[in-house]
């Protein structure tokens, strides 16, 4: 078939404009796609995670400590690729003591550049020092520019969390405690510029047993700053969880009690000028058994709109993940995703000889909620900070402690990326088990047992199997928390399987004790 030249030279334009098209779509998809992974980075030494961002080409920086022991630590910025494997890694020695970096945040209007927050000793004869450090890092993690502030003699910084407000200006609100072991706890609020200069503050000087900041929210309608603490009010009242209200300058405005039940742990973020969604650790009676994780719909007004319970059997404590740093929302899809931690021991705390699970809880802004998912169960996982990622999904990162291995306790790091499901892909299959969306808990257990499912799932079948691979158990399960009696069952290990529609959505070993 002939085609005059004025075609053919349309038909050449149009073709390459398609494979441009298509060429770049394949690179869109190529920068916005994201590996999803659970990993944990075991090492000699003690090691510490306290806040992660992911660059615009897709690695982490992740923040926090190195030490070969618990007893003198040193800052460190690690840097992970997008399938979690190690790139790079910073220490920053401290010949005069231990240091550590506790935040890090992308500085607005900036695809590069990152606020860094952090803490050093300094002792000498004339007493103990603590000295706050600020940097700005690009994603190679060099350093741009960086700043120091001394605190007054004896007392301890400890940042804590960064709220930016507008292009120029960030507010660090930071925990101020004494070195003396007299469980002295204030905090403060810095306002600085970008050229890490100080410019107000606003220190809660200790009146009653103790203040511990959880959160710092910037309200854009009016310019105020909402700090969110434990402890008493100015008046003496007390209150687990209290709301100072500050102006831009760092003035007190109002200070008043946020809802009586939220005890602890507690992260605080805006949905729009009039609501705040706040969750953390719950305890609606003195009983501690029956800690477990609470959601709310604040006004401004102190009303609260709605609230739900995430509630645990009796014999397991549900714990919210690090106060300020375990809920992230989503304005696009109005969902928000929590992380805690399931089967919390109170009584082993830092050093927990049973296993944990980091319980991935997403609702929507009515506080329905959606779907659960829990991750671990070998090891002590404790999740330190929930970020949302380029793709929508979200990366969790915190520390593991490997109970099973002998030694002096000590922390490694772990990363947890999923897809906007929840979802994890890259996992060795001999650890599938560490990704459930059904467990048996308490674990270990004594004469029976919960079986407990997401609630994106309405019954199961949950089979136990004893180390030879008998079967025990059958069992129908038809709503999300179900006692399953094991009076006759000898000490030992029992694996099991959960199975809903032929696929298999949760699997472990369960101890009777």
């Amino acid at each position: 078939m002939y085609l005059s030249p004025m075609i053919r030279i349309v038909f050449f334009v149009v073709t390459i404009k398609y494979l441009i098209f298509v060429l770049l779509t394949l690179c869109s998809e190529s920068l916005i796609s994201q590996n999803n992974f659970f990993k944990w980075y075991p090492s000699p030494g003690h090691e510490i995670t306290n806040d992660i961002v992911q660059t615009l080409q897709g690695d982490y920086l992740l923040v926090g400590q190195k030490g070969v022991t618990t007893d003198t630590v040193h800052s460190r910025i690690l840097k992970i690729n997008q399938i979690g494997a190690v790139v790079d890694e910073i220490v920053f020695p401290n010949p005069e003591g231990s240091s550590t970096l506790n935040t890090i945040d992308r500085l607005p209007g900036s695809d590069h550049h990152f606020l860094l927050t952090g803490s050093r000793d300094s002792a000498s004869q004339n007493g103990y020092y603590s000295i706050l450090q600020l940097m700005i890092v690009n994603d190679s993690m060099e350093i741009l520019l960086s700043k120091e502030y001394t605190s007054t003699k004896d007392r301890q910084y400890r940042p804590w969390k960064v709220k930016f407000a507008g292009a120029n200006i960030f507010y660090l609100l930071y925990q101020f405690d004494t070195v003396s072991g007299s469980n002295t706890y204030d905090f403060g609020v810095g306002k600085f510029d970008l050229s890490l200069n100080k410019i107000s503050t606003f220190h809660h000087a200790n009146q009653y047993p103790w203040y511990i900041g959880q959160d710092i929210v910037f309200r854009n309608a009016d310019n105020t700053i909402q700090i969110y603490y434990i402890g008493q009010n100015m008046i003496g009242r007390y209150s687990a969880l209290q709301i100072i209200s500050l102006s831009e300058d760092l003035n007190l405005i109002s200070n008043y009690p946020g809802p009586d039940q939220l005890i602890t742990n507690i992260s605080a973020t805006r949905i729009d000028d009039s609501t705040c969604y706040l969750f953390g650790t719950d305890k609606p009676t003195v009983t501690l058994q029956n800690q477990h994780l609470g959601c709310y719909l604040l006004m401004d007004s102190n009303e609260v709109l709605k609230s739900v319970d995430l509630l645990n059997n009796p014999d397991t404590i549900l714990y919210a993940g690090r106060g300020g740093f375990n809920l992230t929302v989503n304005p696009t899809t109005l969902m928000a995703t929590m992380a805690g931690m399931y089967n919390f021991d109170p009584a082993g705390r830092e050093w927990q000889s049973t296993p944990t699970w980091v319980q991935l809880i997403k609702t929507d802004f009515d506080l329905n909620l959606i779907d659960q998912k829990f991750y671990g169960g070998d090891a002590q996982y404790i999740p330190y900070s929930i970020k949302p990622t380029n793709d929508g999904g979200t990366i969790i990162t915190g520390n593991r402690f490997d109970f099973n291995t002998p030694g002096k306790p000590q922390y490694d790091v772990f990363v947890l990326k999923t897809d906007s499901a929840g979802t994890i892909l890259s996992l060795p299959k001999n650890q599938q088990t560490l990704i459930s969306e059904a467990i048996l808990a308490p674990n270990p257990g004594g004469d029976y047992c919960f079986a407990l499912l997401g609630p994106q799932y309405k019954s199961a079948i949950l089979r136990m199997y004893d180390m030879s691979g008998v079967m025990l158990l059958y069992r129908e399960i038809q709503q999300q928390k179900s006692k399953i009696e094991l009076p006759g069952l000898a000490q030992g290990v029992y694996p099991y399987a959960f199975e809903n529609n032929g696929k298999i959505i949760g699997s472990g070993k369960w101890i009777r004790k």
